[in-house]
């Protein structure tokens, strides 16, 4: 009998080490990915401001567009001016439809009508990466905005014209459709290479089909795959080589922009990510550039087949 409950007893211990070991190395699994997916979706870059020796994802980076000037938030644990206190439900919703944990609006310079279409599982993988941080204390300063753009309010009106949110693609880990999530939801990709209306709505019928970034003062390229002005003429490897060196085919190295995406983002992908990206590239409606930007008086409802 004392051998039998020994047995048991063993046997409890085994079971309890074994389950242990198993929520341990899904917890440093889920923490992998999750700097993996904020290293490729850009959140070091955007929330470091980096010009000025600031701290990683401490925020404050200044984002300058024709709206205004905005600031990026504090994504560090940090309880006080970071996301230290959030809920999951929290972080989701944030990615997912643009809102605080107060339910205020976010301003769209924070990429939530891409984030919507991530899965609710590498959301919550990038927070349980950001929780690794060190909490660093640091308050952003407050945008630079005018009326009507100043009033949060409005930007209830905007979402419900510009932004539809999206469900997660399915099978979003196999390639067929990996390459779709990367290029539409976790690098967002379409925020810079997509034309906009005045009002900062995306065209989404000329999806991909490049822009003109005024603050910057710098043509998109257009990435369908359409011969003349996209990419089209490019191979899935001449792709992938871009993506990883910033080399186009015919030996050119990219500039502006593009180059920190490269530096920072793309080329961190994996060999796998890589080739998922360039086949959904390559199977991209193709879609001509338009000559110009758009003039800024113009509005959505006066520009239907621009």
């Amino acid at each position: 009998m004392n051998a039998l409950r020994h047995c048991r007893t063993l046997l409890i211990i085994l079971i309890s080490t074994w389950g242990t070991t198993c929520l341990a190395d899904e917890a440093a699994s889920s923490v992998e990915e999750g700097r993996y997916l904020a290293t490729i979706a850009g959140c070091i870059g955007c929330h470091t401001d980096s010009e000025n020796g600031g701290q990683p994802f401490a925020g404050d980076k200044e984002l300058k567009s024709q709206f205004g000037t905005f600031y990026s938030p504090n994504i560090t644990p940090d309880k006080e001016t970071g996301i230290g206190n959030w809920s999951d439900e929290e972080f989701i919703r944030a990615l997912k439809l643009g809102l605080s944990p107060e339910g205020e609006h976010y301003y769209p310079a924070f990429p939530y009508t891409s984030f919507t279409g991530m899965t609710p599982k590498d959301i919550l993988s990038i927070k349980r990466f950001l929780e690794t941080l060190k909490p660093v204390k640091n308050s952003s300063r407050e945008h630079i905005t005018s009326w009507p753009i100043s009033d949060r309010s409005m930007l209830g009106l905007w979402k419900r014209m510009n932004f539809p949110p999206q469900t997660p693609a399915r099978d979003a880990q196999f390639p067929r459709d990996r390459g779709a999530y990367l290029v539409e939801s976790v690098l967002h990709c379409g925020e810079c290479h997509t034309p906009r209306y005045s009002s900062g709505g995306i065209l989404r019928h000329r999806h991909l089909s490049g822009s003109h970034l005024s603050a910057q003062n710098e043509r998109v390229p257009n990435i369908t795959s359409h011969k003349r002005d996209g990419i089209g003429g490019w191979t899935p490897h001449q792709i992938m080589g871009f993506l990883a060196t910033g080399t186009t085919p015919d030996l050119r190295q990219t500039k502006g922009s593009m180059a920190e995406v490269i530096r920072e983002i793309t080329s961190k992908l994996d060999a796998n990510d890589l080739r998922a990206i360039a086949d959904y590239l390559t199977r991209t409606p193709p879609i001509p550039s338009l000559d110009n930007p758009l003039p800024s008086h113009r509005r959505w409802w006066l520009d239907p087949e621009n």
